[in-house]
C-alpha cells in the first residue's frame, strides 16, 4: 500500500515516515533512524520536530522548521519560520537530503542508509516511504537494504585507529572532554589530547548553554565516521569540562 499526504492529513509543513510492517518496530531503533534523518535534515539547515504518529499506521510525521544561527550557536524555534523560507521549500530541503542519503551508492553509504536498511533486514519492515504533500518517495525497501550491504561490504575497510576506538568509546560513556571551537559559523569539538576539529551536531537546545565557543565541557553523544576518521560528534547530554 503506498502512503499519500491526505490519508496522513499532512501539513505543507509536514513530512512523515511511513514504515510498512506486520510486527512493528523497536522504539530503540525507531530512535536512531529518526535521529540519524534529523542530523541529514539538519545538515541543509532544516530542523525536524516530531509530532505525532497517525492512527491506524506505522507512521511518523514531523515538521520541517528553519534552522537558526544566532550568535554563532544553534537555536531552534518551536514554530515554522515562512520570512525567509517557505514551508513547503524548508520541507522539501529536508525531504531531498534524507532521500538522497538513503540512496546506495558505491562510493559511501550513509549512516542513515544503514539504519535504513538494518530496519527492513531485522524487524520485518518491507519498505520505508518518505511522504511530503506533494508526493510519495519510497526510500528503501528489501532490494535497496540489500544494496546498501553489499556496497558497504565491497568498500575497502581501514579499521579506526586505537586512539578514535578510544574517543568513540568515551562519548558513549559520558567521558569525552574537550574544547569547543567556532568556526565560521559552526560548532566544532576539539577533544582533548587532540589538534583535529570535529563538527557538533546538537539536537537539544537546552545544551548550548554549555556547548559554547572557547568552553571545556564533557559530552556524551555518538562520534560518527566516514573513512575511519572522525566525522560528526552528536551531543546528547553535556556539562562543563
Amino acid at each position: 500500500m503506498v502512503a499519500t499526504a491526505d490519508a496522513l492529513n499532512l501539513e505543507p509543513d509536514n513530512l512523515a515516515f511511513v514504515f510498512e510492517s506486520n510486527v512493528g518496530v523497536s522504539a530503540a531503533d525507531l530512535g536512531v533512524f529518526l535521529q540519524r534523518a534529523s542530523t541529514v535534515s539538519r545538515s541543509v539547515g532544516v530542523e525536524l520536530y516530531v509530532i505525532g504518529l497517525r492512527e491506524g499506521s506505522l507512521a511518523v510525521v514531523a515538521r520541517a522548521a528553519r534552522k537558526v544561527v544566532k550568535a554563532g550557536l544553534e537555536e531552534f524555534r518551536t514554530s515554522p519560520i515562512r520570512t525567509t523560507a517557505s514551508s513547503a521549500a524548508l520541507v522539501g530541503l529536508a525531504s531531498a537530503a534524507i532521500a538522497a542519503a538513503m540512496t546506495p551508492s558505491p562510493e559511501a553509504v550513509s549512516p542513515l542508509a544503514k539504519a535504513g536498511a538494518g530496519l527492513v533486514e531485522h524487524h520485518a519492515v518491507t519498505q520505508i516511504s518518505l511522504v511530503t504533500i506533494n508526493k510519495t518517495t519510497i526510500v528503501m525497501d528489501e532490494q535497496r537494504a540489500a544494496d546498501v550491504r553489499m556496497m558497504d561490504a565491497d568498500r575497502p575497510y581501514k579499521s579506526p585507529s586505537a586512539d578514535i576506538r578510544g574517543l568513540i568509546s568515551q562519548a558513549s560513556a559520558g567521558e569525552l572532554s574537550g574544547t569547543v571551537v567556532l568556526v565560521g559559523s559552526e560548532l566544532h569539538f576539539r577533544p582533548d589530547g587532540f589538534r583535529y576539529l570535529v563538527p557538533i551536531d546538537l539536537p537539544k537546545s537546552t545544551l548550548s548553554r554549555f556547548v559554547q565557543p572557547e568552553h571545556r565541557v564533557v559530552v556524551t553523544g555518538e562520534l560518527l565516521l566516514r573513512d575511519s576518521l572522525p566525522d560528526l560528534l552528536v551531543i546528547r547530554e553535556a556539562s562543563p569540562g
